[in-house]
């Protein structure tokens, strides 16, 4: 059954799911089936077994984008700015998650062709806390861990944008007006 407060983090998802999830964000509304390995080949290339991706729109492309274009703040200016920090400059989107007890910490992000979850927690429901006693975050705990994954992940890979829906309009505005 549908769950709409899941985007809330009212139950437990799994770090896959997180990646699939996101990554139908990255790709601009179409879902791509999450897949363990994509082919088997033998000694001589030969191939054994072999994964037909499966592809399918499941969400509007313009508002897709205008998610994602929000997303990419939480790395450039909000909880994910770590990863700026680290050296990943890559155009890259994210969301951090901290439980209300520090039970968990994640950072879910993506580039346009790679998408990642991180999760940093322990499975016992024991609390996450530094040396001086705060709760550990997911911009502290699993963003850097994100980072340094996707830094070496990209590496040497070319700069993408995330295309923009032909129907998207960027406006300049005067925020001291309102």
């Amino acid at each position: 059954a549908a769950v709409p407060s899941v985007a809330l983090g009212t139950s437990g998802v799994s770090p896959l799911d997180m990646a699939s999830a996101f990554a139908t964000l990255a790709t601009g509304g179409i879902r791509h089936d999450p897949f363990w390995v994509r082919r088997v080949e033998d000694s001589s290339g030969r191939v054994l077994e072999e994964r037909i991706i499966g592809t399918r729109r499941v969400l509007d492309a313009t508002t897709t984008f205008q998610l994602v274009d929000m997303m990419r703040a939480v790395l450039d200016e909000g909880t994910g700015a770590v990863v700026r920090q680290q050296g990943f400059q890559l155009p890259a989107a994210g969301k951090t998650g901290t439980t209300d007890d520090f039970n968990d910490a994640w950072f879910t992000g993506f580039t346009p062709t790679l998408s990642a979850s991180v999760w940093v927690g322990f499975d016992r429901g024991t609390s996450l806390r530094d040396p001086q006693g705060r709760g550990v975050t997911g911009g502290r705990a699993a963003a850097p861990v994100w980072a340094e994954f996707m830094r070496r992940a990209t590496e040497g890979e070319p700069r993408r944008e995330f295309p923009v829906p032909g129907d998207i309009r960027f406006l300049r505005v005067n925020a001291s007006r309102f």
